[in-house]
Protein backbone atom coordinates (compact mmCIF):
# COMPACT_ATOMS: atom_id res chain seq x y z
CA UNK A 1 0.00 0.00 0.00
CA UNK A 2 1.12 3.31 -0.93
CA UNK A 3 2.27 6.21 1.53
CA UNK A 4 -0.49 8.20 -0.49
CA UNK A 5 -3.02 5.63 0.20
CA UNK A 6 -2.22 5.33 3.93
CA UNK A 7 -2.43 9.47 4.45
CA UNK A 8 -6.03 9.56 2.07
CA UNK A 9 -7.30 6.91 4.70
CA UNK A 10 -6.40 8.35 8.07
CA UNK A 11 -7.00 12.00 6.86
CA UNK A 12 -10.92 10.11 5.40
CA UNK A 13 -10.41 8.33 9.21
CA UNK A 14 -9.84 11.33 11.10
CA UNK A 15 -12.46 13.53 9.16
CA UNK A 16 -15.01 10.98 10.14
CA UNK A 17 -14.26 11.49 13.67
CA UNK A 18 -13.90 14.99 13.82
CA UNK A 19 -17.68 14.64 12.25
CA UNK A 20 -18.58 12.17 14.59
CA UNK A 21 -17.99 14.49 17.41
CA UNK A 22 -19.59 17.28 15.71
CA UNK A 23 -22.63 14.92 15.76
CA UNK A 24 -22.61 13.82 19.33
CA UNK A 25 -22.17 17.65 20.26
CA UNK A 26 -25.05 18.73 18.22
CA UNK A 27 -27.03 15.85 19.70
CA UNK A 28 -26.05 16.85 22.85
CA UNK A 29 -27.15 20.23 22.97
CA UNK A 30 -29.98 19.55 20.72
CA UNK A 31 -31.33 17.40 24.01
CA UNK A 32 -30.47 19.44 26.21
CA UNK A 33 -31.98 22.95 24.80
CA UNK A 34 -34.98 20.55 24.08
CA UNK A 35 -35.59 18.80 27.31
CA UNK A 36 -37.48 22.22 28.95
CA UNK A 37 -39.78 22.33 25.79
CA UNK A 38 -40.17 18.13 26.62
CA UNK A 39 -40.68 18.80 30.62
CA UNK A 40 -43.61 21.60 29.87
CA UNK A 41 -45.23 19.14 27.62
CA UNK A 42 -45.06 16.55 29.87
CA UNK A 43 -46.13 18.47 33.13
CA UNK A 44 -48.83 20.01 31.25
CA UNK A 45 -50.32 16.71 31.10
CA UNK A 46 -49.81 15.42 34.60
CA UNK A 47 -52.11 15.23 37.49
CA UNK A 48 -51.62 17.62 40.03
CA UNK A 49 -50.74 15.11 43.04
CA UNK A 50 -48.44 13.80 40.29
CA UNK A 51 -45.96 16.78 40.22
CA UNK A 52 -44.18 16.56 43.32
CA UNK A 53 -43.12 13.46 42.93
CA UNK A 54 -39.45 12.75 43.77
CA UNK A 55 -37.64 11.72 41.92
CA UNK A 56 -39.55 12.84 39.15
CA UNK A 57 -41.22 10.34 36.20
CA UNK A 58 -40.03 11.63 32.96
CA UNK A 59 -43.24 9.68 31.28
CA UNK A 60 -46.03 10.27 33.41
CA UNK A 61 -47.83 7.17 33.78
CA UNK A 62 -51.54 9.01 34.12
CA UNK A 63 -52.23 11.44 31.78
CA UNK A 64 -54.65 14.05 31.84
CA UNK A 65 -56.11 16.16 28.66
CA UNK A 66 -58.39 17.68 30.72
CA UNK A 67 -55.97 19.86 32.05
CA UNK A 68 -56.18 22.03 29.04
CA UNK A 69 -60.00 22.65 28.49
CA UNK A 70 -59.80 23.29 32.01
CA UNK A 71 -57.36 26.27 31.93
CA UNK A 72 -58.96 27.54 29.18
CA UNK A 73 -62.24 27.47 31.27
CA UNK A 74 -60.52 28.91 34.72
CA UNK A 75 -58.04 31.74 32.83
CA UNK A 76 -58.63 33.92 29.68
CA UNK A 77 -55.67 32.64 27.43
CA UNK A 78 -56.89 33.91 24.45
CA UNK A 79 -57.03 37.60 25.87
CA UNK A 80 -53.69 37.02 26.99
CA UNK A 81 -52.55 36.02 23.43
CA UNK A 82 -54.19 38.47 21.75
CA UNK A 83 -52.79 41.40 23.93
CA UNK A 84 -49.23 39.64 23.36
CA UNK A 85 -49.71 40.01 19.32
CA UNK A 86 -50.72 43.51 19.82
CA UNK A 87 -48.31 44.84 21.64
CA UNK A 88 -45.41 42.84 20.10
CA UNK A 89 -46.95 43.93 16.26
CA UNK A 90 -47.48 47.71 16.76
CA UNK A 91 -43.90 47.95 19.47
CA UNK A 92 -42.03 45.94 16.46
CA UNK A 93 -43.83 48.47 13.34
CA UNK A 94 -43.17 51.11 15.34
CA UNK A 95 -39.60 50.34 16.37
CA UNK A 96 -38.75 49.08 12.40
CA UNK A 97 -40.55 52.36 10.96
CA UNK A 98 -38.95 55.14 12.83
CA UNK A 99 -35.52 53.13 13.46
CA UNK A 100 -35.41 53.24 9.30
CA UNK A 101 -36.42 57.00 9.05
CA UNK A 102 -33.91 57.75 11.61
CA UNK A 103 -30.82 55.42 10.05
CA UNK A 104 -31.38 56.61 6.85
CA UNK A 105 -31.58 60.59 7.75
CA UNK A 106 -28.54 59.97 9.07
CA UNK A 107 -27.02 57.30 6.05
CA UNK A 108 -27.65 59.85 3.68
CA UNK A 109 -28.40 63.28 4.47
CA UNK A 110 -25.69 66.16 5.36
CA UNK A 111 -27.21 68.53 7.97
CA UNK A 112 -25.82 70.26 10.81
CA UNK A 113 -25.37 69.37 14.39
CA UNK A 114 -25.40 65.44 12.05
CA UNK A 115 -22.28 64.26 13.89
CA UNK A 116 -23.63 65.60 17.09
CA UNK A 117 -26.78 63.95 16.99
CA UNK A 118 -25.57 60.85 16.46
CA UNK A 119 -23.26 60.83 19.35
CA UNK A 120 -25.95 61.94 21.73
CA UNK A 121 -28.56 58.56 20.01
CA UNK A 122 -25.52 56.05 20.88
CA UNK A 123 -24.71 58.07 24.38
CA UNK A 124 -28.33 56.79 25.29
CA UNK A 125 -26.88 53.51 24.66
CA UNK A 126 -24.33 53.57 28.01
CA UNK A 127 -27.01 54.64 30.27
CA UNK A 128 -28.85 51.52 32.03
CA UNK A 129 -32.52 50.96 32.16
CA UNK A 130 -32.25 51.61 36.01
CA UNK A 131 -31.43 55.43 35.03
CA UNK A 132 -33.83 56.24 33.40
CA UNK A 133 -36.59 54.15 34.53
CA UNK A 134 -38.25 56.22 37.72
CA UNK A 135 -38.62 59.56 35.58
CA UNK A 136 -39.83 57.38 32.99
CA UNK A 137 -42.83 56.28 35.02
CA UNK A 138 -43.46 59.45 36.50
CA UNK A 139 -43.93 60.50 33.07
CA UNK A 140 -46.34 57.56 31.69
CA UNK A 141 -48.04 58.69 35.08
CA UNK A 142 -48.46 62.35 33.68
CA UNK A 143 -50.06 61.21 30.31
CA UNK A 144 -52.57 59.03 32.00
CA UNK A 145 -50.78 55.87 30.33
CA UNK A 146 -50.37 53.48 34.00
CA UNK A 147 -51.96 50.48 33.24
CA UNK A 148 -52.77 50.64 29.62
CA UNK A 149 -50.28 49.51 26.89
CA UNK A 150 -49.38 52.33 25.41
CA UNK A 151 -46.20 52.26 27.36
CA UNK A 152 -45.46 49.46 25.75
CA UNK A 153 -45.20 50.35 22.54
CA UNK A 154 -45.84 54.39 21.80
CA UNK A 155 -41.80 54.68 22.74
CA UNK A 156 -41.00 52.67 19.71
CA UNK A 157 -42.38 54.74 17.40
CA UNK A 158 -40.19 57.81 18.76
CA UNK A 159 -36.65 56.23 17.40
CA UNK A 160 -37.32 52.34 18.28
CA UNK A 161 -34.12 52.46 20.55
CA UNK A 162 -30.51 53.99 19.49
CA UNK A 163 -29.27 50.42 18.76
CA UNK A 164 -31.56 49.58 15.92
CA UNK A 165 -30.53 52.85 14.60
CA UNK A 166 -27.17 52.42 15.03
CA UNK A 167 -27.67 48.98 13.22
CA UNK A 168 -29.82 50.66 10.68
CA UNK A 169 -26.94 53.35 9.83
CA UNK A 170 -24.85 51.15 8.99
CA UNK A 171 -26.49 49.00 6.63
CA UNK A 172 -27.93 51.44 4.85
CA UNK A 173 -24.23 53.05 4.85
CA UNK A 174 -23.04 49.60 3.47
CA UNK A 175 -25.68 49.21 1.23
CA UNK A 176 -26.00 52.56 -0.60
CA UNK A 177 -22.36 53.43 -0.56
CA UNK A 178 -22.07 56.09 1.74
Amino acid sequence: MSTRTKHSRRARLARGVRRGILYLIIIVLGVTFAFPLYWTLVTSVRRISDLYLFPPEWIPKHIQLSNYPTMLAEVPFFRWIRNTLYVAVLGTVGAVISSMVVGYAFARFEFPGRDVLFLITLSTMMFPAQITLIPTIVMFHILGWINTFKPLWVPAYFGGGAFFIFLTLHFLSNRLGS
